[in-house]
């Protein structure tokens, strides 16, 4: 088909007086210019798009309304069932106007739509663009390029063997893509604006959506059967990829998630899945997928991550993550988890469930298909095989209920990490730069971590991993005892009594919450009982309270070196002491000899059973209830000593 373009300066009169006389050299084949017919569009195309498009100017689509209520839409641009050879779809800046049809078209060579407007309702459904010929070796492309298409357009069961090109192209209202196969590459890149549109049951052999905009889009049911891109695309709303497969690599690199919900629910990732300086500002599902591994980079989530019941082959990894909202992967199951510097600023959940609970909680199918993919992997939804919580933060709950760790489980310090971080640039451009992670501890800021029911392995460390001052609460007692306890199986006898440390002071802390006694205002009001509540405040509170912070100061029983310097200190102090009774210097009976080993070997014979000997404070005047004073804390500090050292040397 021959489009050449007439001159620039052809006036619209002499572009007028040229399909005029198109139509009036044969009007039964070509109709009228009022009401042209399939030839007719043929013919009126090979005038190039100026003359098309004066026609198409001048003779809009017009609806009649017959009297059985029918509407026809006449004057159209009519190619359907139209084969076109080499060399003549070339229709490169016409405007085709409203339900123009290219269905059941065959197109043999190149076809070029660039800079082509389509108007509402316009079809493309069952064409073929190339051949599915397999002794051909020629590929010829359908170009879209910079192309609009007005509301409801329709591809359903087209197919596209040469590679399908909509760069730049705008999809202003309800295009679907329905049952279409894209046997080569598609793009849809550069600018593409695509408006509520539907890929249904669409296949691509690879695809390419980089830097384009959508609004409300669905690829229900699509197959990618080749490597996937969207990066630097910007997502205004909804976009939902349910129930789809992509066979290769998935990258989202600097994706803008602007919308309020994305939807992966059910969807299949047999290769590397990766999102990579993504902004994602509504609800994210990844509920029940099927995956191979997925790999998140420097992301920022403004809303809650909800990823329950999904399965990945091997791993998920996380970096440099920052969760503003919850964090859900209940149920998750895959061989290695790990987190690298990510900060949780709510709840997160990493508990695992029974199979029966989530037979109970899906449908037949799923499970069916769940227990093949984890009987194939060896998975479990309550297990982890590798977990590593490298510098992440919990400013919130942070939920391990019954979650099997079965081979590692550390939760420590991060290392120093550079890693290529994708960064959309203001001219959309889509680069790799580098960031730098410097090392961090583990922190739980608020809420001790929960454990109840979940099962921890020999490779287990809270090194570097920090905890919240205690705030005296029960529930935070019993979350520190279920460590300990489960620690206490592989005798990791340090990680034992750290967590025993923990739990004793959430217990004080619960303990020294409780009202005190306020026996001066008693004094005022109930003087009748005045003196029974004195001597409770004096003798219950005051040393209740005395013993808690005696017992705190010396580690809860675990320390060995502050009841030492404590042992040390009281020592000083009795012999200072004796010191103020006997002298100083020399001893009283003038001989010369410096009394301070005589004073030495009575405090130790006096605070430490069975050191020193009772005849080494002979000679020494001393204070007799001072002395026993001093006795009653020697003993309980070499009490607390050695049981830090039997705490210590213990072995399981």
């Amino acid at each position: 088909m021959n489009t050449s373009n007439n001159h620039h300066d052809t006036s619209s009169e002499e572009l007028k007086q040229q399909y005029q006389n198109l139509f009036a050299s044969n009007p039964a084949a070509y109709g009228t210019a009022d009401n042209i017919s399939k030839d007719g569009c043929l013919a009126l195309a090979k005038l190039g798009h100026r003359v098309w498009n004066q026609w198409r100017k001048d003779h809009p689509v017009t609806q009649i309304k017959h009297e059985n209520g029918e509407i026809e839409n006449r004057n159209i641009a009519d190619f359907s069932k139209t084969v076109f050879i080499d060399g003549e779809a070339e229709f490169q800046n016409f405007k085709f106007g409203n339900n123009c049809t290219f269905s059941d078209a065959e197109f043999k060579g190149a076809a070029n739509f660039v800079n082509c407007t389509f108007g509402a309702n316009s079809s493309f459904n069952a064409a073929r663009f190339g051949t599915e010929s397999q002794f051909t070796r020629r590929l010829f492309n359908a170009n879209f390029e910079m192309s609009t298409f007005d509301a409801y357009c329709h591809f359903v069961g087209s197919q596209f063997y040469g590679q399908a090109i909509f760069n730049n192209a705008k999809f202003l209202l309800n295009t679907t893509f329905s049952n279409t196969v894209f046997h080569n590459k598609a793009e849809f890149k550069d600018g593409a604006t695509l408006n509520a549109c539907k890929f249904s049951n669409v296949t691509f052999s690879q695809v390419f959506f980089d830097r384009s905009k959508w609004t409300s889009t669905s690829f229900s049911d699509a197959t990618f059967k080749g490597e996937v891109s969207f990066s630097g695309d910007t997502f205004d709303t909804t976009v939902v990829f349910k129930d789809s497969i992509f066979e290769k690599k998935v990258t989202f690199h600097a994706t803008d998630f602007h919308g309020s919900d994305f939807d992966f629910i059910n969807v299949t990732f047999h290769s590397e899945l990766e999102f990579n300086g993504c902004e994602w500002k509504g609800n994210v599902s990844f509920q029940k997928i099927f995956g191979h591994s997925v790999q998140f980079l420097g992301n920022v989530w403004h809303r809650k991550f909800d990823a329950k019941l999904s399965s990945w082959k091997l791993a998920v990894l996380f970096t440099d993550e920052y969760f503003h909202s919850t964090f859900d992967l209940t149920g998750v199951q895959t061989q290695v988890i790990g987190l690298t510097n990510c900060s949780f600023v709510k709840e997160a959940s990493f508990a695992g469930i029974t199979k029966d609970l989530m037979r109970s909680l899906c449908s037949e199918d799923y499970n069916k298909r769940t227990d093949e993919f984890s009987k194939a992997n060896d998975l479990s939804p309550n297990k982890f095989y590798e977990a590593h919580f490298n510098g992440c933060e919990f400013k919130s709950e942070v939920d391990f209920r019954n979650r099997e760790f079965i081979s590692a489980a550390i939760w420590t310090k991060s290392h120093d990490l550079i890693y290529k971080k994708m960064v959309k640039q203001a001219n959309g451009e889509v680069v790799a730069e580098e960031k730098k992670l410097e090392s961090r501890d583990t922190v739980f800021f608020k809420v001790p971590p929960i454990f109840h029911g979940a099962k921890l392995p020999q490779d287990c460390s809270f090194v570097h991993a920090n905890f919240p001052d205690p705030l005296g609460k029960e529930e935070y007692e019993r979350s520190y005892r279920t460590l300990k306890l489960a620690l206490a199986q592989h005798g990791s006898i340090r990680e034992e009594q750290r967590f025993f440390q923990l739990e004793m002071a959430e217990e004080l802390a619960r303990i020294e919450s409780k009202p005190k006694l306020n026996w001066s205002k008693s004094c005022l009001h109930n003087i009748g009982v005045t003196a029974k509540k004195m001597w409770r405040f004096v003798f219950y509170e005051t040393g209740r309270s005395r013993l808690i912070i005696l017992y705190r100061l010396m580690g809860y029983g675990v320390s060995v070196k502050r009841p030492l310097l404590a042992l040390l200190v009281v020592l000083i102090a009795m012999m200072v002491s004796l010191g103020f009774k006997n002298g100083f210097a020399f001893n009283l009976s003038g001989d010369g000899v410096w009394n301070g080993f005589s004073r030495l070997s009575c405090a130790i014979s006096t605070l430490v059973p069975l050191l020193g000997s009772p005849k080494s404070c002979e000679g020494l005047q001393s204070i007799p209830v001072l002395t026993e004073i001093f006795k009653v804390i020697g003993y309980t500090l070499t009490f607390l000593v050695g049981l830090a050292l039997r705490n210590h040397l213990k072995m399981k």
